[in-house]
């Protein structure tokens, strides 16, 4: 299939779905979104970064959005709570305006605004047109849609991007672009698909700088790097090992090893600097302490309790397999709507067929160190997601503390940015020479494009059925 055919393809889509899963999944139903375009709101109108009052920090918030909002977060686990038509029609075009508000804190609210800029253009630009369109207030709902729609713009615009510029494993992109869970989150306000599309956009650069022989850094590949290093730096840090393969670069015969050095040790000192002027701009904001006694104490819990942690460890990741895995291919609505089981075993068997047959398309070599590093960073990755959620989240938490039995808070769409390392770890020159893999794999391939077909028509029909009244 052509270069160009594949990202259009994604492209197309997207964009179908993109709108539909936009459209059914009522305002706030999906998770955090609630934190997600409070802080989206509060940088449309100018205000990046949050104010202290007492011994919290926060943002002034329209009496009125706090109300809705808690409302609609009522819906967890009430399976019977249903959305009508309108209901909705009447709350997205109410032009009361807001009048009152309330200093509030909230999970994001110290977040860099980086992490919610594109939905805060979303909200700005609706506001513009409004006003060009002679409306003069805005409400909750209205504003919502806007920032779900910058959201989604710019997550396909950036996925398409990886799938064009990237040498190999264009269907293994398009693919996880496509899951179900990327897709819904994508279409509300979230930093998940910033990240999403941002890791597969890192891999997608640094396959592009070791494959393609006539390549060369320049200052275009440093400063994206750059950009993309202070914001899983600074937002979930754990991501940056989608970019720790670069330190392979020297490696590369027909790049400079002084050259590559340097710009690696220069991109460094940027996403330093980068975080340093961003996240300290306001001194106040960063003299507030939040806990860290209870992270120290819980790091010398682990440190002290090497064999429990391994076991707290275990329990997560293998026992509660299920949970992750099907949290990674789509939990919907604030983690209450599921997919059948038959459909999560389904999908997620026939994406790591595919993934697995377009690694082995590819019949050029990769370094073994290069490989060695992918699958180290997929692995560190991976056990970081848990043992920070360990000592950040679960000492705070009710009912869990210093030296909890387990982990709070991971949930398996945590692990959709990592999975872009995949096709790296599968491709092998003696599996792609294979003679089945020869014979079926265009065959598969070719078709693929179905599989998110259907991935996202059940989960487009199971978020109806879940919340909307005929």
């Amino acid at each position: 299939m052509k270069v160009k055919s594949i990202s259009r393809q994604f492209v197309f889509l997207s964009l179908i779905f993109g709108f539909i899963l936009m459209v059914v999944i009522p305002p706030f139903q999906s998770p955090d979104e609630d934190s997600h375009f409070k802080k989206a709101y509060v940088i449309s109108r100018g205000d990046f970064y949050p104010s202290v009052n007492g011994e919290s920090t926060g943002y002034y918030l329209p009496d009125k959005m706090i109300n809705y909002i808690n409302e609609k977060l009522t819906y967890i686990g009430d399976l019977d709570k249903k959305q009508t038509y309108e209901e909705v029609l009447n709350q997205e075009r109410d032009t009361s305006g807001f009048l009152n508000y309330t200093f509030q804190g909230f999970s994001t609210d110290s977040v860099i605004p980086l992490g919610h800029f594109i939905p805060a253009v979303g909200i700005f630009a609706g506001k513009t047109l409004g006003y060009v369109f002679g409306l003069e207030h805005f409400s909750t709902v209205y504003m919502l849609y806007f920032a779900r729609l910058g959201c989604l713009i710019f997550y396909i615009t950036i996925v398409a991007l990886a799938i064009r510029l990237s040498p190999a494993f264009k269907k293994s992109f398009m693919l996880i672009g496509l899951l179900p869970m990327s897709m819904a989150l994508a279409a509300t306000v979230s930093y998940d698909g910033l990240l999403i599309s941002l890791a597969m956009l890192a891999v997608s650069l640094t396959l592009r700088l070791f494959l393609k022989e006539d390549e060369q850094l320049n200052w275009k590949y440093l400063a994206v790097f750059s950009i993309m290093g202070v914001v899983f730096l600074n937002i979930k840090m754990v991501y940056s090992f989608v970019m720790v393969p670069l330190i392979c670069l020297p490696l590369k015969k027909s790049l400079d090893m002084k050259k590559s050095v340097k710009f690696i040790l220069l991109m460094a000192g940027i996403i330093l600097a980068g975080t340093f002027i961003i996240k300290y701009p306001v001194p106040s904001v960063s003299n507030i302490e939040s806990g860290p006694s209870l992270t120290s104490q819980q790091i010398s819990f682990m440190l002290s309790n090497p064999g429990k942690m391994l076991s707290v460890l275990y329990n997560e990741m293998f026992v509660n397999r299920f949970f992750y895995l099907s949290g990674m291919i789509g939990i919907f609505g604030l983690l209450d709507t599921y997919l059948p089981v038959f459909a999560y075993i389904s999908i997620l068997l026939l994406m790591l067929l595919m993934i697995f047959l377009d690694a082995n398309s590819f019949t050029g070599k990769l370094n073994i160190y290069f490989k060695g590093i992918n699958i180290f960073s997929l692995c560190v990755g991976v056990f970081g997601i848990f043992i920070a959620f360990y000592i950040l989240w679960t000492p705070m938490m009710p009912g869990y503390g210093i030296g909890a039995e387990s982990i709070s808070g991971v949930q398996g769409r945590y692990f959709i940015p990592l999975l872009v390392l995949l096709p790296v770890i599968f491709q092998s020159n003696r599996i792609a020479n294979n003679q089945y893999i020869q014979k079926y794999k265009d065959v598969c391939l070719n078709n693929a494009y179905l599989l998110p077909i259907i991935a996202l028509s059940v989960s487009v029909i199971t978020i109806f059925l879940r919340f909307w009244t005929i």
